[in-house]
């Protein structure tokens, strides 16, 4: 595929005042205290990710077009970002978000509506600061030779009546229940979709596409967008893949995640070259981290900053980036 592609990445970073001020008093209007699911610290601490991910991306993904970083409007950049690179447009929330729905501070209601980020390819993958690649790739990784996306699924199979374990899962939920009304006979690649968890990790889309399906599904998508922050009820971004597999725009592709213990895991690894599409790491697997991804070489690897991570955590996992990624990027001052 000869398209260019671009990457978008989503930012914040908490310990900016003016910006943390504005989030706080947004939180208090609506009750919400620091230490509330939708208001955690770890939603919007940064550690670096973004230094560390174009770090990545610049080693292990060149071919990418250009870099989009989105930004509240009253947040500043990260120092160390040099604006001036041609490859990096910093974009603002404002740019391109109705002024109905700002201040915003749930990434859940930006996602959807990244088809209008000024100059943004038709063709784009879309990533958090925290996920990174970990081994080089090609365009062929996210899109099929018919410029498709390919969208990634993980876990075990689960029931039809499955019940979310948090507001993430719920937010999945919805957005399934959402295609599968419009889709109460799905085809089997949507099937298979609608019974897995997706990845967490970087995914393709196809802008005009988006901004198709936000307009056929856009009562249910902006239902409870009037909420600042995240709630249970939003529809999450997932949404788009199940709709490019419902109308043959997407495939379907079971991500290989399978690291764990187990008499079929080991067989599987005799037979097959260890590596993974793409691997999560969640608060005690933090330091499992580096043992797997030097087994297991994923093409995108995350460390899922959430409750429960602290501080030296954070100051860990730096440490592991810079070994990992010790050459600065030229979107680096």
């Amino acid at each position: 595929m000869s398209e260019e592609i671009d990457i978008v990445y989503l930012w914040c970073d908490a310990s900016d005042e003016a910006w943390r001020h504005k989030k706080d008093e947004v939180a208090r209007r609506y009750g919400l205290g620091d230490g509330t699911f939708a208001n955690a610290k770890f939603r919007f601490v940064s550690n670096d990710d973004l230094r560390y991910s174009l770090r990545s991306l610049e080693t292990f993904a060149p071919w990418i077009r250009r870099v989009f970083v989105l930004i509240d409007d009253d947040n500043r950049p990260p120092p160390w970002l040099d604006a001036s690179n041609g490859r990096l447009a910093l974009v603002r929330l404002g740019d391109f978000m109705p002024s109905e729905r700002l201040p915003c501070f749930c990434s859940p209601t930006i996602e959807h509506y990244l088809p209008r980020v000024p100059g943004l390819s038709n063709r784009f993958i879309y990533a958090n600061d925290d996920m990174m690649f970990g081994r080089s790739v090609q365009p062929s990784f996210f899109f099929g030779e018919d410029g498709f996306p390919i969208c990634r699924f993980a876990g075990r199979p689960h029931r039809p009546d499955w019940q979310p374990k948090n507001d993430y899962h719920a937010q999945i939920k919805r957005a399934a229940e959402v295609v599968l009304a419009a889709n109460p006979k799905p085809r089997r690649d949507l099937a298979n979709a609608l019974a897995r968890l997706p990845h967490h990790n970087m995914d393709a889309y196809i802008r005009d596409d988006l901004a198709e399906a936000f307009e056929r599904y856009e009562a249910d998508i902006t239902a409870t967008m009037d909420y600042p922050f995240r709630s249970p009820g939003n529809v999450q971004r997932v949404l788009y893949l199940y709709e490019a597999l419902a109308r043959g725009r997407g495939h379907y592709r079971l991500a290989r995640a399978g690291t764990g213990p187990g008499r079929l895991q080991w067989l599987r690894n005799l037979v097959r070259r260890p590596y993974a599409d793409s691997l999560q790491f969640v608060r005690a697997k933090w330091r499992l981290g580096p043992s797997m991804l030097a087994r297991w070489k994923p093409g995108l690897f995350c460390f899922n900053d959430t409750a429960g991570i602290t501080d030296d955590d954070r100051r860990w996992l730096r440490g592991v980036y810079e070994s990992m990624f010790p050459r600065k990027s030229s979107f680096e001052k």
